[in-house]
C-alpha cells in the first residue's frame, strides 16, 4: 500500500437534486487531498446532474460523470462507478448522504495501519 493512495469517492445518482449539492460538497471538502470523484447517473430527469457539473468545475479534484443510456438497477448503476474508478480504494457515498470532512483521511489512516482489513466503514448520523 502507498502512503497516500488514490481513492475513489463512487456517488451512483438518480433523480438526487434535492440533496446532491451536500453531497457532492462534502465530498469536495475532504481534509484528504488524493481523491477522485466518479458519478453513475442512471439518467435523471431533475437537475441532478446540472448541479453536479456547476460544483465539480469549479474544483480541482479529478473527476469523471458517467450518464447511463437507460435505467439500470441500483447495484448496476453502483457497479457502473467503480468499474470506472482508479482508485487504490473506493469510498461509496450515496446521493443523499454526506462525509465529514476527515472521513478519508482517516479511513485511509485506518487502511496503512491494518493492512490485513479488507473493508473499513464507520457509523453514521441520521438526519432528519
Amino acid at each position: 500500500m502507498h502512503e497516500n493512495p488514490l481513492i475513489s469517492i463512487c456517488i451512483p445518482t438518480y433523480n438526487g437534486e434535492e440533496y446532491i449539492f451536500e453531497c457532492i460538497n462534502s465530498a469536495i471538502k475532504q481534509s484528504y487531498d488524493n481523491i477522485e470523484i466518479i458519478i453513475s447517473d442512471d439518467k435523471s430527469s431533475d437537475n441532478t446532474i446540472a448541479i453536479i457539473k456547476d460544483q465539480l468545475n469549479k474544483s480541482t479534484i479529478p473527476h469523471k460523470i458517467i450518464l447511463n443510456d437507460c435505467s439500470n438497477s441500483t447495484a448496476e448503476n453502483w457497479n457502473n462507478s467503480i468499474q470506472n474508478s482508479n482508485g487504490e480504494y473506493i469510498k461509496m457515498l450515496f446521493q443523499d448522504d454526506y462525509l465529514y470532512s476527515n472521513c478519508i483521511k482517516e479511513m485511509v489512516a485506518i487502511a496503512i495501519k491494518n493492512e490485513d482489513l479488507g473493508l473499513i466503514f464507520s457509523l453514521r448520523d441520521p438526519i432528519y
